[in-house]
């Protein structure tokens, strides 16, 4: 059975469908019917796909309550039905909360369920299993968008600020693969036909009814509060469906950000912006730098930390960071930055300089490195000096390394300085970094550590061409 879901988005899969009914067909007491009009498939749940059913476990099919556990498993144990009963926790983005699978009220189909947490860009949720002939018979994940972890209810998320969702996926070509967004006032929209693959899609991608031109357009206003990704099945056949999330998370729009950044508090009024050409500066609380050694390549800034950058150049040499000035070496960096990619040297990534080290040679300035992910040149190779390992409180193992840069760009213009490698074994686009660890492992190594000058997060490119779309928080 594969636990793992492909998926990204995940959401409280039992309550909404994908595919919505008239809404004269709702029932006051939640008693899901067939559709009374045969020419197109009912929601996942009979008729009314506006009416979910709550989530307090009393109905079998339903998910399982807010926090993960099942009331309902005595009767519907977790076997291959698909209502999981572990507390799995997602982490997509904005958004984040507990995740479950399931497979709609039509009973005989079958469902992998979920065996660990996941955050969207970090490794893949994957699921699979049979629908039996029926259209209400599903293949879904699903997850909550606003639930704090230990919480027993669902949150509402907030879409201000926001254009709409990257979905990455892969799937066999012959499974049909919907996603849903279920909102607090108990409405469902929902976008037909993902195709395998990164796809951006805007709120009004969304509509009331998933089979057609019909129905009414998501304004991207109103809360929502989970999200589902499933396979639908078919009246005339039995489905096979496979699909993986290899991530997913709402994507920042044009002009201002009326929500508090979750890392200060603080309202941030600032516009997004572009920036192009070498400049530096401040955006919602953040400092930023983009520099490059050509020109024609842009960074656009977003909301908080977060911010974009794609470049291009068999010469060129492209960094975009977004952090703090001077910092003071025990932030905390949560990122995500599922679409990262590149098609030759790049790095992303904790970086910095510091000023006034006492090193002998070749001077007082050092440019550090933390790398969560590189593409194409590891630097603790060639000709870099190694300086052991070291693990964080996490488990993770970091290599340690020093170069040298004769005569190149700097903080101070050309000049020599040494470069500080910390570089993670285990690649990832997505995660935490503790960064007083890396500075407290280059200490041990016999590395003498100076004045601060910046902590930030960058996405560089060299001799490349590719693209970061970056989420970030630092505390």
């Amino acid at each position: 059975m594969r636990n793992v879901l492909c998926f990204v988005l995940v959401f409280t899969l039992s309550l909404a469908v994908a595919c919505q009914s008239d809404d004269n067909d709702k029932t006051a007491n939640n008693n899901y019917q067939n559709d009374s009009d045969s020419t197109r498939p009912p929601g996942p749940y009979g008729t009314d796909s506006q009416l979910p059913p709550g989530p307090d476990g009393t109905d079998p099919n339903v998910p399982p309550n807010p926090n993960g556990t099942d009331d309902t498993s005595a009767n519907n144990p977790d076997s291959n039905t698909g209502v999981d009963d572990n507390g799995i926790y997602f982490q997509a983005g904005d958004w984040q909360g507990y995740a479950w699978t399931d497979i709609g009220p039509t009973e005989g189909g079958t469902v992998s369920e979920l065996s660990a947490d996941w955050v969207s860009g970090a490794g893949s949720v994957c699921i699979n299993g049979t629908l039996v002939a029926d259209y209400s018979s599903l293949g879904i994940v699903g997850m909550a968008v606003a639930q704090p972890r230990g919480s027993s209810t669902y949150g509402a998320w907030s879409p201000a600020g926001h254009s709409g969702v990257r979905v990455d996926i892969a799937k066999n070509l012959s499974t049909n693969i919907r996603m849903e967004l279920l909102t607090a006032a108990g409405d469902a929209y929902c976008y037909d036909s993902l195709p395998a693959g990164g796809v951006d899609l805007t709120w009004s991608d969304f509509a009331t009814e998933c089979w057609g031109t019909d129905g009414n357009r998501y304004d991207g206003t109103a809360p929502i509060e989970r999200v589902q990704i499933y396979a639908p099945g078919d009246a005339n056949t039995v489905v096979e469906y496979d699909f993986c999330i290899h991530a997913m998370h709402p994507i920042s729009g044009s002009g201002t950000d009326p929500n508090p950044d979750t890392d200060t508090g603080a309202s941030c009024n600032e516009a997004d912006r572009e920036v192009c050409g070498n400049a530096t500066g401040t955006h919602c609380g953040y400092s930023y730098e983009f520099w490059s050694d050509r020109s024609g390549d842009c960074m656009p800034l977003k909301s908080g930390g977060n911010f974009y950058m794609a470049w291009s150049g068999s010469d060129s040499n492209v960094l975009a960071r977004k952090g703090r000035r001077p910092g003071t070496g025990n932030e905390v960096v949560t990122f995500s930055a599922p679409q990262y990619t590149s098609n030759g040297n790049s790095y992303l990534g904790i970086y910095g300089w510091m000023k006034n080290v006492p090193v002998a040679s070749p001077g007082d300035l050092v440019e550090y490195y933390i790398i969560e992910n590189w593409i194409d040149y590891n630097p603790t190779g060639g000709g870099a000096q190694s300086h052991g390992t070291f693990q964080t409180a996490d488990g993770a193992t970091y290599a340690l390394a020093t170069s040298t840069r004769t005569n190149m760009p700097s903080i101070e213009g050309d000049r020599t300085f040494i470069q500080y490698w910390s570089v993670r074994n285990s690649k990832r686009s997505s995660g935490t970094v503790n960064v007083a660890e890396h500075f407290t492992a280059w200490k041990n190594a016999g590395l003498p550590l100076g004045d601060l000058y910046e902590v930030s997060f960058v996405v560089e490119g060299y001799h490349s061409t590719g693209s970061g779309d970056v989420v970030m928080t630092m505390r």
